[in-house]
């Protein structure tokens, strides 16, 4: 697995500095060599001042000539869509072939099952993949030959409308074996992973988490930091305790706390009632929005083990971030929010800028259609130091035929943002009102259906 070394960076960076030094000095050396004739034909001609000012002027130039070196805190992991993409956060957590002890593979064109997953794929030391329903996706299958000794489990999620036969039979095929996890319903799918996670880890713990099953950005946040401490993640609608969790609780007699990650616009305070009366003590991480619930619940790793670095992924679309979260947890990093083009003005920010003298490396997920290279960059200036927060997005936003700026939070449905969607001009190649996240011409493709 991948470890990222704090002293390790350390080190490369006093190397680089070194042999930034050896230049300079190879530099004057040479300058040295000619200066002497150099300087007596200029004092035949000119005063001691103006020889004493070229000096400092050709020292300037020399010195200005040598770049500074680099700082390259942040690592882009990213492929040409969210199956790829996946792959290559598998290929950096597990570079050596054959190295994954399983791999747990979700859909890749919906959330809840993925990120109920990703404490599973800690917990048996594997990736996370994604595929698409109907068949499994070529760049999946070479991975997952790669990654995975044949005869090793691959834990399939969900039922066929996620991951349809097709996918677990090619999957069979290749000579793995077939584990699936799977109920009528998310939140039943979510308790089975949590259930497996409880064998897997042999035994259960005491906390929980619990998230909304309607809505993907709580969940981003907190996955990687439920999977680091191998506890399960639970999906449970708005107003009420699912009959499925509570069969869940049920049967493991052992959870005493469980924290909701979101406000009570996602999980309503009727829940906390429901879980109190079954003497479960509950508290809640929630801010304004979901950057501040995400930067909050980075905050729980400055109050533990201070991370050496991060993760940035995109708070508006789930793909890239889903399988983030089990790299993530292998390094214990904490996952940030972030939109497009605009990390400054968010709590993610403030949060790289406030955790500099920490921070050492990172990764970005996705994209640039994800994250920009002007966001990107704005990041790795914040973990320099040499930017504050506070720069906000200045990109255009095209507000489409009826110029109004809409976005995802205003439609019920995936469906209803899709026809608003093409209705004002939306398409593969026009992002109208950003609602196109990844721009593969379908909006809003968090929403449920």
């Amino acid at each position: 697995m991948i470890t990222v070394s704090k002293v390790f960076s350390g080190i490369l960076k006093f190397i680089g500095w070194i042999f930034h030094l050896i230049f300079i000095s190879f530099i004057w050396g040479i300058i040295g060599y000619f200066a002497s004739d150099i300087f007596k034909a200029f004092k035949r001609r000119r005063e001691p001042l103006e020889v004493a000012l070229l000096t400092v002027a050709l020292g300037w130039l020399c010195l200005s000539s040598v770049p500074a070196l680099a700082s390259q805190n942040l690592v882009r992991v990213s492929g040409s869509d969210r199956f790829t993409t996946s792959v290559a956060i598998s290929m950096t957590q597990f570079p050596t072939n054959k190295s994954a002890s399983a791999v747990v593979l979700a859909s890749g064109r919906n959330f809840p099952d993925a990120l109920a997953g990703v404490s599973l794929a800690a917990v048996v030391d594997g990736p996370l993949l994604l595929s698409e329903p109907g068949d499994l996706t070529a760049d999946t299958r070479t991975e997952l030959q790669r990654v995975l000794p044949t005869g090793a489990t691959v834990y399939v999620l969900g039922g066929d409308a996620a991951l349809s036969a097709t996918v677990e039979n090619a999957v069979s095929t290749l000579g793995y074996t077939v584990h699936r996890i799977a109920s009528a319903t998310r939140y039943g799918t979510a308790t089975g992973i949590a259930a497996e996670v409880d064998r897997a880890r042999d035994g259960q713990k005491d906390r929980a988490y619990l998230v909304s099953g309607a809505s993907f950005a709580d969940a981003l946040s907190i996955a990687p930091r439920a999977a680091q401490d191998s506890e399960v993640l639970l999906l449970n609608p708005k107003g009420h305790v699912a009959t499925e969790v509570n069969v869940y609780l049920d049967n493991t007699q052992q959870i005493s706390h469980i924290t909701i990650i979101g406000g009570t616009a996602v999980i309503s305070d009727g829940v906390i009632v429901e879980l109190n009366a079954r003497g479960i003590t509950v508290d809640r991480i929630a801010g304004a929005d979901r950057y501040q619930t995400g930067k909050l619940v980075a905050d729980l790793s400055v109050t533990a083990d201070m991370p050496e670095g991060i993760g940035l992924a995109n708070g508006e679309n789930y793909p890239d971030a889903l399988s983030a979260g089990s790299l993530l947890a292998s390094l214990k990093f904490p996952l940030l929010l972030a939109k497009q083009n605009n990390v400054g003005c968010l709590a993610s920010g403030s949060f790289l800028y406030d955790q500099r003298e920490v921070i050492d490396t990172g990764f970005v997920f996705g994209g640039t259609a994800a994250i920009s290279t002007s966001t990107e960059n704005y990041a790795e200036k914040l973990i320099d130091g040499t930017r504050q927060p506070g720069d906000c997005d200045t990109h255009d936003v095209d507000l489409g035929n009826d110029g109004i700026d809409k976005d995802c939070s205003d439609f019920g449905t995936r469906g209803k943002a899709q026809a608003y969607f093409e209705q004002d001009g939306g398409s593969i190649t026009r992002n109208v009102d950003d609602l196109d996240a990844d721009h593969d011409g379908l909006a809003c493709e968090w929403l449920p259906e």
